[in-house]
Order: structure tokens, then C-alpha cells, then sequence
């Protein structure tokens, strides 16, 4: 199953550096066409927001290359009998994959949340093991599996 899970986030991540990839190009070769008017404000206005736009989409761009080099990490990682980055987590509530902020996934029938140990319910799964329970938002979740 983890690997099913890897593999469908690696190709979500792939699919959205394509796009933001080439919306970049776009926006640069639209910037690089634009010709000075008579209205010389107007351009470098236009320049400048074409700019932070380009920054936008480039920030974007970074932060889904490394979540994309985090989840290939989980890869080669062993599991072990406590919770740890790279887990996926059964319990008698929902099922996490600890790895990278991203949200829900469903594979093969199975709903998972995947999730960083940095959010709220991964600091709290964090070191835990088989068995034990947590509180999180008033509810009891019990760890059933570790994988």
C-alpha cells in the first residue's frame, strides 16, 4: 500500500511542476513581448505585477519540488514499531500517511490522510506505538497498525 501511496503523490507532484512549469513560460515569454508604449507607467506597472506573479508561481514551484523530494524519501524508509515519518497509520478512526502536508488520498478503495508530523494530529502520532490511543479533538483515536 505504501508504495501505491508514494506513487500516486509522486505523480500528483509531477503533474503540477508540468503545470507550474508552464505557466512560468508563459508568463515569461508574455512579459518579454510586451513592448514599451507612450504610457511608460502603465508598462512598467504591468512589468511589476507580471514580476510578482512570476514570483508567486516560483515559490509555488520550489515548495511542490521539495514536497516531491520528501515523499521520495519514504521510499527506502523501514518501518518500525513506533510512528515516524514515512508511517502509515491504521486506526480505529482514520488512516495517515505520515509524510508530507497534502490531504485526503483514496487507494484502492481506502481513505488516507497524508500529513506532515508538523501538523496537529502528526505531533501528537509521533513516537507512538500499536495499541496506544491518543485525544485529539475530544475523540479517542486507537493505533491498530504501523506500517
Amino acid at each position: 500500500m505504501k508504495n501505491k501511496l508514494i506513487k500516486h503523490l509522486e505523480q500528483v507532484l509531477i503533474e503540477k511542476i508540468d503545470v507550474l512549469n508552464a505557466d512560468i513560460l508563459s508568463l515569461i515569454e508574455s512579459r518579454n513581448n510586451d513592448t514599451k508604449s507612450s504610457a511608460g507607467d502603465k508598462y512598467e506597472t504591468g512589468r511589476e505585477m507580471t514580476q510578482i506573479e512570476l514570483n508567486k508561481l516560483e515559490a509555488q514551484l520550489l515548495k511542490t519540488k521539495l514536497l516531491l523530494s520528501d515523499i521520495q524519501k519514504t521510499e527506502s524508509l523501514k518501518t518500525n514499531n513506533y510512528i515516524d515519518f514515512g508511517a502509515i497509520v491504521y486506526t480505529d478512526k482514520e488512516n495517515y500517511f505520515l509524510s508530507i502536508p497534502f490531504g485526503k488520498v483514496n487507494i484502492e478503495n481506502q481513505e488516507f490522510f497524508v500529513i506532515s508530523l508538523a501538523s496537529p494530529i502528526g505531533f501528537l502520532l509521533k513516537g507512538k506505538k500499536k495499541g496506544d490511543v491518543i485525544s485529539f479533538n475530544g475523540r479517542e483515536i486507537k493505533i491498530e497498525k504501523i506500517i
